[in-house]
């Protein structure tokens, strides 16, 4: 059973994202093609956008503007050191556009979101605050 929570690493989707990216040697290049996957299909899946939001929610605390409350993966900070000289500008941007585009995404998928991910109705407003919030910082 996996885990699941309303926050950007709060499943293992976006867990199992940040080991790869860790160790990519070109992380601009890794963020870039995680961002872009979302603009890939009309259909938009749960896995992409789940390590879509991980790879923006990375580019907001590479800009300082990560949430006060947020655990971020003990990797993060060994990782921040080689993540100098990202273009952030370029990535804060394209993060924004993927995460307004989960955000916005069509009906039905968001309505088999809503049936096999979220147990509540709290669970499901949690989940849109928390992009809202991400969209906000990455603006």
């Amino acid at each position: 059973m996996g885990c699941w929570g309303p926050g950007s690493f709060d499943n293992d989707e976006a867990l199992d994202w940040f080991g790869p990216f860790a160790r990519a040697e070109s992380k601009a290049d890794f963020i870039q093609e995680t961002l872009n996957e979302v603009f890939s299909s009309d259909y938009l899946r749960q896995d992409v956008s789940e390590r879509a939001i991980a790879a923006a929610e990375v580019v907001a605390c590479l800009a300082n503007r990560a949430p006060i409350n947020m655990d971020l993966p003990e990797e993060f900070f060994a990782v921040r050191e080689s993540c100098q000289g990202l273009p952030l500008e370029k990535l804060r941007k394209l993060a924004r556009a993927a995460v307004q585009r989960i955000a916005g995404a069509d009906q039905e998928v968001s309505e088999l979101s809503q049936m096999e991910t979220y147990s509540t109705h709290a669970d499901l407003k949690a989940a849109h605050d928390s992009l809202a919030d991400l969209a906000e910082r990455l603006a």
